[in-house]
Formats: structure tokens, C-alpha cells, sequence
């Protein structure tokens, strides 16, 4: 999009107010005219999200996780939407989607991994490609996902047999997982 390169001068030497979209300066110089702006991108649909107060009851237990460790004053950013990495995929126990990493380029790639990961994929659950996985075998992305699946049942065992709150599972540190 072009808005006005050069401004054309007035008589005073003071720039002129731009014109009506596709105007042209009484000069008729083609590099002053002025363009309009691309279109927004359509709006997404936003599902209606009931507040908090009607979906959570006081004194209900709910399993969250840390999406933002705690920094001097502020405290720990927690959500309810569970994410469990893995070596190829992450596994999302409460969700639906199947979601492709946008760094793999190739779309025969991208559909192979899709394809791959749709015919084990659970009933429930969903699962995002990460980019590690691209050239994997349907094997290890099996192993994978089987990996993480039991982990989940660990986990929402854990949540209903422990009392809250506690820790249901901690992640190793970078050091120590690489």
C-alpha cells in the first residue's frame, strides 16, 4: 500500500491536505495519489465464555497448570487448558484439535503427520505436531502419544485420590531433560 510517497507542495511551500481516496494533485503527479488501506482480516468468532463465577462453584477442585512461573510481586499465571509436551507431539487431554507446527514447510509433510497422527489420535484429546516430528516414523509418534496418554491417567488418578492442593506433576529442568 502507497500512502502519498511525496507530499506535493502549495504555493507557501506548506504540504497539501491529501485528497479523496484515488485523487490526483492538481499537478496530476501519479505518486501522490493517495491509497486505501487493505481490508482488517475478517473478525474471529468468539465463543460466548460464561464467567467465571458460573462455571467454578466455591470450594470445587480444579486441576491447573503453570503456564508463567511467579516474578518478584506478581504471582504465577495458571490456566485450565493442560498441555503435556512430548518428544514429537503435545499432548491436550481437555481439548479437540489436531494442530500442525507452522515451521514445517512441506504440505506433503504436513498432511503425512496429520494423517499419522488422526488414525491413533484418542477419541478424546487433542494433539498438536510439534516440529521435531517432522520425518518421524508413525512408530515413534505411536510411542509418543501412548507416553503421554498414560501420563494423563496418572495425573487425573492423582487429582482424585490426593487432597488439594497439590502438585500433580512437575516437568525436569532444561538442564537436566536435555
Amino acid at each position: 500500500v502507497v500512502v502519498e510517497e511525496r507530499p506535493t507542495l502549495g504555493p507557501g511551500g506548506e504540504p497539501e491536505p491529501a485528497g479523496e481516496v484515488g485523487d490526483v494533485t492538481s499537478a496530476g503527479a501519479a505518486d501522490s495519489v493517495v491509497v486505501e488501506p487493505p481490508p482488517a482480516p475478517p473478525a474471529r468468532r468468539a465463543r460466548p465464555v460464561a464467567p467465571i463465577e458460573e462455571r467454578l462453584q466455591k470450594g470445587e477442585d480444579i486441576i491447573v497448570q503453570i503456564s508463567k512461573e511467579p516474578i518478584g510481586s506478581k504471582g504465577a499465571r495458571v490456566t485450565s487448558n493442560i498441555s503435556l509436551p512430548g518428544r514429537y507431539l503435545v499432548y491436550l487431554p481437555l481439548s479437540r484439535q489436531i494442530g500442525v507446527s507452522r515451521r514445517i514447510a512441506s504440505d506433503e509433510e504436513r498432511q503425512r503427520l496429520r494423517e499419522a497422527v488422526e488414525a491413533v489420535a484418542p477419541e478424546s484429546g487433542g494433539i498438536i505436531i510439534r516440529t521435531a516430528c517432522e520425518g518421524v516414523s508413525k512408530r515413534e509418534i505411536q510411542s509418543d502419544l501412548r507416553l503421554l496418554r498414560k501420563l494423563w491417567t496418572r495425573l487425573s488418578r492423582k487429582a482424585t485420590t490426593l487432597p488439594a492442593p497439590t502438585i500433580l506433576h512437575q516437568e525436569l529442568d532444561v538442564v537436566l531433560r536435555t
